[in-house]
């Protein structure tokens, strides 16, 4: 799999799972409302600032622009464009995203754990970030004033849209494809002779950046004015706005401002929906009415949700399976299972179906594997409204995983998973089940970087702590303080 195609599987996770259409919903009502604060925790941003201590600190009119920045956040879009873990071309993850500059600090955005798959997003006051992480000059991806701006950042048209002529623009994205990296420069109008000595760790760094050509020299000459350099690890191209030049430098002394990767690579929307990945009416709503004119149907990734009876061979026959279960008596079911515990075959069929539910050392058929994934994906991105919509749809809750994690294991990443923890002891889930590396679901929450809700809901409901913690409170504070260490 080649690195970019890795990046694009990352980010349509990012699109499918982390801002799902009732997240989306919620965000805009509390936002066309006033309610800021309301908006971030409807999209799991934590917000971790005071505007009274920005006036003290930095002055009134430092947190009367922060303030006003904060108005006009749409935390769900900011989370579609920052996504979780998703691997930059040119940039280090899981570090700050900066949003905006004032007189003192900066609007940023950070994972709350680094190292863990954890959903929260922090917002907070403070600096300074890695200018080339920033949205600053992006702010088409966060500021619902500058949503307009994004067709701009494709060069003015959406390559590749059905109906539109092939113009230069899809030249030079498919000359990217094929890896004719220098065709797709010159197509653009660079001259590149400085490049052509250039190593081969350097052209293999070029080829994998999937530059957006069209807007390159426009964005060096307004941030850059009217020269940048893009970043390359070890190596830099300075990029000249004027006569559209590009050279190599291996240092920054005495050289003009690093461009944010935001402003050097393609957006990754454009990929995703020209390679069919995603459709423009699964699209966030701001993103696409700012890409196509008029469209005003999109409403963000479909619900994943779907219980449908699916078909799998049993023996000599085609069984249909439901939310009601295998069409087996019981003891069939505990005769398959008991044979397979004394070293008999595996189950297949609709015993497969059943049994690899609940023991992951049983493979699943195609259509309950896939429901597992979403359900654990959701789970990840700590989305507590779907995880109940599938209970609700008659999903069987004593899943376990690949490695061996219960639904009571997959709360851990939720903002508010007292509910579900009550439902899922009541449905007869074990608080004290391990996972195939022994962790039992409180364990789990506190070392994988759980939230503090989860953790104190697990304890409440009676998880034991004896020997390592005592308290929720204890285990509130330890994970808030391991949040502290690495922020």
């Amino acid at each position: 799999m080649s690195s970019r195609t890795a990046v694009l599987n990352a980010w349509l996770q990012v699109r499918r799972y982390a801002v799902p259409t009732w997240m989306i919903d919620a965000a805009t009502r509390c936002r066309l409302a006033g309610d800021w604060r309301g908006a971030c925790a409807a999209a799991n941003v934590d917000v971790d600032l005071d505007l009274a201590a920005i006036a003290r600190e930095h002055g009134r009119a430092v947190a009367g622009a922060v303030e006003d920045d904060l108005h006009h956040l749409a935390p769900d879009l900011l989370r579609w464009h920052v996504g979780r873990h998703v691997p930059q071309s040119t940039a280090p993850a899981r570090e700050p995203t900066l949003l905006a500059s004032y007189r003192g600090g900066q609007l940023q955005v950070l994972p709350r754990y680094r190292d863990t798959p954890g959903p929260l997003l922090v917002l907070r006051f403070a600096g300074p970030a890695d200018p080339r992480r920033g949205l600053q000059a992006n702010r088409e991806r966060w500021d619902v004033r500058r949503t307009g701006d994004l067709l701009a950042r494709h060069g003015g048209r959406l390559p590749f849209l059905a109906g539109t002529p092939h113009g230069t623009a899809e030249g030079i994205i498919t000359l990217q494809d094929a890896g004719r990296w220098q065709d797709a420069w010159r197509l653009a109008g660079f001259d590149i002779d400085a490049l052509e000595d250039a190593s081969p760790v350097l052209q293999e760094r070029i080829s994998a950046v999937p530059f957006d050509l069209t807007t390159l020299a426009a964005s060096a000459r307004e941030l850059g004015g009217p020269e940048a350099l893009v970043d390359l690890a070890d190596h830099f191209l300075w990029i000249d706005g004027h006569r559209h030049r590009v050279r190599a430098r291996n240092d920054r002394a005495d050289i003009p401002p690093v461009l944010p990767t935001a402003r050097v690579e393609r957006p990754v929307d454009l990929d995703l929906v020209r390679l069919g990945r995603l459709a423009l009416d699964e699209l966030h709503p701001l993103v696409a009415a700012a890409l196509v004119a008029g469209h005003d149907t999109a409403a963000g990734p479909p619900s994943p949700v779907d219980m449908s009876p699916y078909g799998v061979p049993c023996g000599t026959a085609q069984h249909l399976i439901g939310p009601a279960g295998v069409p087996h008596p019981p003891e069939e079911i505990r005769r398959e299972q008991s044979l397979h515990a004394l070293g008999g075959a595996v189950p297949t069929g609709c015993f497969a179906a059943h049994l690899g539910w609940r023991d992951p050392r049983i493979p699943l058929p195609r259509v309950p594997r896939r429901r597992r994934t979403t359900v654990q994906e959701q789970a990840r991105h700590g989305d507590g409204p779907a995880l109940t919509a599938w209970l609700d749809a008659g999903l069987d809750p004593h899943l376990r995983t690949e490695d061996g994690c219960t639904m009571l294991h997959l709360i851990a990443w939720l903002p508010d998973p007292a509910p579900l923890v009550t439902r899922l002891v009541a449905a007869g889930l074990d608080l004290e089940a391990r996972n195939a590396q022994g962790a039992t679901p409180l364990r789990f929450a506190i070392t994988s970087g759980g939230t503090v809700a989860a953790i104190r809901a697990l304890t409440a409901a009676g998880a034991a702590t004896a020997g390592w913690e005592t308290a929720a409170d204890q285990a509130g504070r330890y994970t808030e303080l391991r949040f502290l260490a690495t922020a």
